[in-house]
């Protein structure tokens, strides 16, 4: 029994999801997706600042939920990246493991030298780590955490371990960004859903 859980999930969290009982693949990154996110580069604010955007979706259908994000910055290669989760059941837990597994993704010597702009749909999240309400909270974690608090603790811990980070709300100027990381969700959720046959 054991065997088997660590095998779902490591077939949730590998490049890729593949169905259980259909010998379909589906992939996190297309060739597509690798040039549209280097294109973008050209469109971000500032030179000077790096940008995670963050989505979360939630499938009824496929009873999957999925997070992804897409790191850019002008002197670097686009980087991208896509979790589905069995554990994760609102599209709101999966933005925000997005912006913990994106957050973790950048190594610890640029935090602490480099700018961060996090851009996210969720405005109370927003607006919760910006008047440090979020850090009052979770600093340490609650004494019956749900899956929601132990998100906001790990994002907490995290955001310490960088110099410079602002967390805003996505505005008109970030929707070409914010549209490529929900529709390579959708598509991935499609091509999972189309796997199972749902």
């Amino acid at each position: 029994m054991m065997s088997k859980n660590i095998w779902e999930k490591i077939k949730d969290n590998v490049r890729g999801v593949q169905g259980k009982f259909k010998r379909s693949y589906v992939p996190t990154t297309t060739p597509e997706e690798v040039a549209l996110a280097n294109q973008l580069k050209m469109t971000l604010p500032s030179t000077i600042a790096t940008y995670i955007y963050v989505s979360g979706e939630w499938d009824t259908m496929a009873n999957r939920a999925l997070s992804g994000s897409v790191i850019l910055s002008t002197d670097t290669p686009a980087e991208q990246n896509a979790v589905l989760h069995q554990a994760i059941s609102s599209a709101y837990e999966a933005e925000l493991f997005a912006m913990v597994d994106a957050l973790s993704a950048i190594d610890l010597v640029k935090r602490q030298t480099g700018h961060f702009v996090l851009v996210t749909g969720l405005t109370d999240f927003v607006r919760n780590y910006n008047d440090f309400t979020l850090a009052q909270h979770f600093s340490e974690l609650p004494e019956r955490p749900t899956s929601t608090d132990r998100l906001y603790h790990d994002f907490v811990q995290l955001a310490a371990t960088y110099q410079s980070l602002r967390v805003v709300a996505g505005s008109e100027k970030d929707k070409q960004q914010t549209d490529f990381v929900a529709q390579k969700l959708n598509r991935m959720l499609a091509g999972y859903r189309d796997s199972r046959g749902k």
